[in-house]
């Protein structure tokens, strides 16, 4: 009796004994949730979250991005770099209000953010708003005159108005403070075949190329050089490279096209005009192009559809209205011709 005494009064010990440890192990646990509590501020966790979406915007989960930038600006509402950075993820995902809204709040807390009005004035060139862009981009310049982007941004507005001087200055400052860009080349070699400087052009598209051999949108560019200049076994060599780098670029769809017209070759450049329709149905130039194949085989009508669709998708195209007309003219329905052509001279200035 004696010995299961003793055993009982040994067991109680061990139960009290783990019940103890239980409760400081709790303790421990509270103590810990407190510190945390204590010692993470908001901050700490908004620039978690921040960090976190930027793994997400360069991984191109820009959804993601947004979430964890969202929740950064609940914990943290004066940090600019968030909002830029949650602009950038709206203008990928082509949500150009939000995106602006954005810029515009990373530049209230910082007007000397350079970058932030280089990227709004994308965001308005995106929607042709062409001036605040050129306003955008010429103060991302004044802040920062060795930001490259910012003349390559603004000298594409300057070469879409035509002013090729100022275009130039631009490209050649841009690649000036970076000659390892490739885009920088190419648009300057855009402005130089514009200009009618095919030498020039084709030896900055070379130089896009060499820096970015799988550039397709250059090698489409230089064939547009030597097209210019009726090189076609070049100009075909450099649009069929474009396509190989890129089966999604219409535009070398469409320039094939635009060969194989010239040499007379119309169902196969009908067949390259319509593989670059299916790729890009709002191109007016396309319809127009394989309008001209269509009529060139005295396909009148099928000619008519397509410089019609071309209209009504650039109701400013001044040749696809003289294009119709011809088209009219031949099948004799001369008033309709004579409205098409009156159209045209309205358009292009022609007496």
């Amino acid at each position: 009796m004696q010995q299961k005494s003793a055993s009982s009064l040994g067991d109680g010990f061990s139960f009290l004994t783990s019940r103890k440890v239980l409760w400081l192990l709790l303790l421990i646990a509270a103590i810990a949730i407190i510190a945390i509590t204590v010692f993470i501020t908001p901050k700490m966790l908004a620039a978690y979250y921040f960090n976190r979406g930027n793994t997400y915007l360069d991984q191109g989960q820009n959804t993601k991005a947004i979430s964890d930038y969202t929740k950064a600006i609940q914990l943290d509402s004066q940090n600019e770099l968030v909002y830029y950075s949650r602009g950038i993820a709206y203008d990928q995902l082509k949500k150009h209000a939000q995106a602006l809204a954005d810029f515009n709040s990373a530049i209230k807390l910082n007007p000397s953010y350079a970058k932030a009005y280089d990227n709004r004035g994308y965001v308005y060139f995106e929607q042709s708003e062409n001036l605040q862009a050129l306003a955008d981009y010429t103060r991302a310049i004044e802040l920062d005159p060795k930001d490259a982007q910012a003349y390559i941004n603004r000298g594409w507005i300057y070469y879409e108005q035509s002013q090729h001087e100022q275009a130039l200055n631009d490209y050649n400052t841009a690649i000036d403070l970076n000659p390892y860009n490739p885009r920088a080349y190419d648009d300057r070699g855009k402005i130089y075949r514009q200009l009618g400087q095919y030498a020039q052009a084709t030896a900055d598209f070379g130089k896009a190329i060499q820096l970015n051999p799988r550039f397709a949108v250059a090698f489409n560019d230089r064939g547009n050089v030597y097209l210019d200049q009726s090189e076609y076994e070049l100009a075909l060599a450099d649009y069929n490279e474009a396509i190989q780098l890129n089966p999604q670029e219409s535009l070398a769809y469409n320039n094939l096209g635009v060969v194989y017209s010239r040499q007379g070759q119309y169902d196969l450049a009908i067949a390259y005009i319509t593989k670059a329709i299916q790729l890009n149905p709002q191109d007016a130039i396309a319809y127009n192009n394989r309008g001209f194949a269509y009529y060139e085989q005295s396909k009148f009508i099928q000619a008519i559809v397509d410089y019609t669709e071309a209209i009504q998708l650039y109701p400013q195209y001044a040749l696809a209205y003289n294009n119709r007309g011809k088209a009219y003219q031949a099948l004799g329905q001369q008033t309709q011709a004579n409205a098409d052509f009156q159209k045209y001279k309205e358009l292009s200035g022609t007496p």
